[in-house]
């Protein structure tokens, strides 16, 4: 039994020094991000201008893919661009990240899309664990709740799956 509890402590020991380094003042991190949320409806009533409403049966899935550079120890400055999911648009995001003991990851994001039919933004809040797989790989699970900045669309809630390169 002791040697069991001493293993598992050292690979903690070793799990968390590991996440430590990686998210260090001066190192790089690459996301692949795939998100899982509602999906949305546009709605015309006029002929040309209409809304966006989420419809809980217009689920969807979303890739984004994001680049940071860590400013301090454990904040990244991120950008980032992802697939649409309704509209011939471009998706963007800026964020901040901030990893409390290097293993639980915190972001602050702003959020926008550009459409045909109407532009879309919100700010999001995310939280999760960091799992490092190895040295410079780790599997990032999280919470995501958007909060829409326009009078047409409303608030929602995403599960995301991140696949990170910290460089």
């Amino acid at each position: 039994m002791k040697r069991l509890t001493l293993a598992v402590l050292a690979l903690l020991t070793f799990a968390f020094t590991n996440a430590q380094e990686q998210t260090k003042k001066g190192k790089w991190l690459f996301e692949a991000n795939t998100i899982f949320g509602p999906g949305s409806e546009f709605n015309s009533d006029n002929g040309y201008l209409g809304s966006l409403s989420y419809k809980p049966e217009n689920r969807w899935v979303d890739l984004r893919v994001e680049g940071g550079y860590f400013v301090i120890d454990n904040l990244a400055l991120k950008a980032g661009l992802s697939s649409g999911n309704t509209f011939d648009s471009a998706l963007y995001n800026v964020a901040t990240k901030y990893y409390i003991s290097g293993k639980f990851p915190v972001e602050l994001s702003y959020n926008g899309s550009t459409s045909k039919y109407q532009d879309y933004s919100c700010l999001g809040i995310q939280g999760g664990y960091a799992w490092f797989v190895s040295k410079k790989i780790s599997i990032e699970p999280s919470v995501r709740y958007n909060v829409s900045l326009n009078n047409y669309a409303q608030n929602f809630a995403e599960l995301n799956i991140g696949f990170a390169l910290h460089l």
